[in-house]
């Protein structure tokens, strides 16, 4: 028999509203978390909102400096397939091959299931940290692990990558 284990969860509380960007700090810290974990061979789905998010993301990986390069494209891309990050939206097809996610969605995916790590944000804006809230007692309620964390000031060095 095979036993698998259950999925965790860890959530980074944000300690900041804005980012000197644009991008909101959990859309810099997905970023920053996908070039780390590109660099320790990771390959992920960068779940976004909408079509208008992905594109931020994707001009944002495009902006990291040479050293932090992350080799990505969009859902729906020609090399999606073999991309090893992918940004998607709702409306795309999800494609596979992928164990960690990165989610910047307001709801619990449907697809979450299929993924061994999930990170997932909690902000400072008080309705959005409600939706964490939820997310949290939902993934507890379907026995996810989870865990609670405060993101690392450099995510380069960050644990998180190493235990995946």
């Amino acid at each position: 028999m095979v036993y698998y284990a259950m999925p965790t969860v860890t959530f980074y509380s944000l300690t900041t509203e804005s980012t000197d960007n644009g991008l909101s700090p959990e859309e810099q810290m997905a970023c920053d978390f996908a070039a780390s974990l590109w660099q320790t061979n990771q390959r992920l789905l960068l779940a976004c909102i909408d079509e208008a998010q992905a594109y931020r993301l994707d001009e944002a990986l495009w902006c990291l400096p040479p050293q932090r390069f992350v080799p990505h494209a969009l859902a729906g891309e020609n090399w999606h397939l073999v991309a090893p990050v992918v940004i998607h939206w709702p409306q795309q097809p999800r494609s596979g091959g992928r164990v960690l996610l990165i989610t910047l969605l307001p709801e619990i995916p449907e697809f979450v299931s299929h993924f061994s790590q999930i990170i997932d944000f909690v902000p400072l804006d008080p309705q959005r940290k409600q939706q964490a809230r939820r997310r949290y007692q939902a993934y507890r309620k379907a026995n996810f692990e989870l865990i609670m964390a405060e993101p690392s000031p450099a995510v380069n060095n960050d644990e998180h990558g190493k235990n995946l």
